[in-house]
């Protein structure tokens, strides 16, 4: 409990309004949002930074990439998203920080976050040892957040998160631990769709 007596969901959720503003959309659409967010089944956190509450912090399950029948176990994610109102319109950016990253093989002790993401940088905005996407999904994720539509857009994040398309990563899938295999997890919904 916050101590002016508020629920920390109250605290969060009134943040949260405040982050996902937007004059086309109102109070209870973005409270609405909220709530479907928070009831997501593959949602495990919701925060905001503390340096900078205009940072929400999202962390998923566990991930597992599916990739020539073997299940790889590439970590837990928090996804931070930045948005931002300059010069009359919403500047979004975003970053990931793997809780659990890797360290690539014969690359200096380098750490990786996934196969789709940048090695571990530090970022003034983000902080120590987050990444970016290598892959085109930049383009389609940013209208809805720069609308403050949340809720829409993490499906999407998990989406690219647990998908390894042959050809495109920036580092190899094989890499990570073998945790399975499609015969194994035949019952496994952990990669179906969020919604």
């Amino acid at each position: 409990m916050h101590p002016t007596g508020i629920t920390n969901y109250e605290v969060n959720r009134l943040k949260y309004r405040w982050f996902a503003e937007n004059r086309r959309r109102s109070e209870r659409e973005i409270d609405e949002d909220f709530s479907s967010l928070l009831a997501d089944p593959h949602l495990v956190g919701l925060d905001f930074m503390a340096k900078d509450p205009k940072i929400l912090l999202l962390q998923t399950p566990i991930i597992d990439i599916l990739h020539k029948g073997k299940y790889y176990r590439v970590g837990q994610y928090v996804i931070m998203i930045s948005r931002r109102f300059t010069n009359r319109s919403w500047r979004v950016d975003f970053r990931f920080k793997n809780l659990y990253p890797l360290i690539y093989p014969g690359h200096n002790r380098d750490l990786v976050h996934h196969p789709h993401i940048t090695n571990c940088v530090d970022d003034e905005e983000f902080g120590e040892n987050v990444g970016y996407f290598c892959t085109e999904a930049r383009g389609f994720l940013e209208k809805p957040l720069k609308d403050g539509r949340i809720f829409d857009v993490y499906p999407l994040f998990l989406e690219i998160l647990t998908v390894y398309p042959t050809g495109m990563p920036f580092h190899e899938v094989t890499y990570w631990p073998m945790v399975g295999t499609i015969e194994e997890n035949s019952h496994d919904t952990r990669h179906q769709s969020a919604r």
